[in-house]
């Protein structure tokens, strides 16, 4: 993505696409989570994770998935080091699990 043709095309195209997107999965999300928390968090995590890479020709390739504790042992905890936008839903994708995020507190003032 170092080509100036190649960055400018996704400034145009794909952030809008992608802003736009998130912000009508956000509101499915909200609006299913009214009548199911399992619901709200599938379109969160697993919609909203393809409507953001899809569009950008991202595929992945998850490997180790199996070394995940079982859903039935309880929760666990993934860091991402936040290298692209994209780290957020690979990590939604990735586990093939119900999300739930933590932020620090600096990032919503």
């Amino acid at each position: 993505m170092n080509h100036p043709l190649v960055k400018f095309l996704y400034v145009v195209w794909y952030v809008p696409v992608l802003v736009v997107l998130t912000v009508v999965s956000g509101a499915a999300a909200i609006a299913a989570s009214f009548f199911s928390a399992r619901a709200g968090r599938y379109i969160s995590n697993s919609v909203w994770g393809h409507i953001a890479l899809d569009p950008a020709g991202i595929r992945l390739s998850i490997s180790g998935r199996e070394n995940l504790p079982p859903a039935s042992a309880g929760g666990f905890i993934v860091f991402a080091n936040h290298t692209s936008m994209a780290d957020i839903p690979t990590v939604a994708l990735g586990t093939g699990r119900s999300v739930s995020w933590v932020a620090k507190a600096a990032l919503g003032r």
